[in-house]
């Protein structure tokens, strides 16, 4: 998930064309190391730095409603969840939440992966009535003959 960030701002975003920020595209691909290696390391904090820098940066030429800004939320979110800061990882992913339901409806991957993500948050605390009806809610869309995936 952490290294399909880099994959969704450039194919999406065309983030190799072009920056109004003046950033160049090797210190933006610097920060996505960055922050993998720090994920990876178990450096949660540091992470969540680096993908709040780089979730700026697409934030600022995108703006707050984009698909990609919305990975860059749910990647913080991975750190908080990882962190065992579920409160704040569940606010994270429904804000992604919101945003893809927004741009491609709830019929998408990306939205049954996120109400997955809420849902392993929620049976984390203890909430496993509420993360079940979320992780049911999630197989429905991913049964129904509206539900499209280019990985299924």
């Amino acid at each position: 998930m952490k290294k399909l960030f880099l994959l969704v701002c450039v194919i999406f975003c065309g983030i190799f064309q072009s920056y109004s920020q003046n950033v160049a595209i090797q210190d933006f691909i610097q920060i996505l190391n960055d922050a993998q290696n720090a994920f990876d390391s178990g450096d949660y904090h540091s992470a969540i730095q680096w993908y709040e820098k780089s979730s700026k940066i697409i934030e600022n030429e995108y703006g707050d409603d984009h698909p990609s800004f919305a990975t860059g939320l749910s990647l913080i979110a991975a750190c908080y969840r990882e962190m065992k800061e579920y409160k704040h990882a569940i606010k994270l992913y429904e804000q992604a939440l919101e945003i893809i339901k927004n741009v491609y409806g709830i019929y998408n991957l990306d939205y049954v992966i996120l109400l997955e993500d809420i849902a392993m948050c929620y049976k984390y605390e203890g909430d496993y009535k509420h993360g079940e009806r979320l992780t049911n809610q999630a197989m429905e869309i991913r049964f129904n003959p509206k539900f499209k995936s280019d990985f299924i």
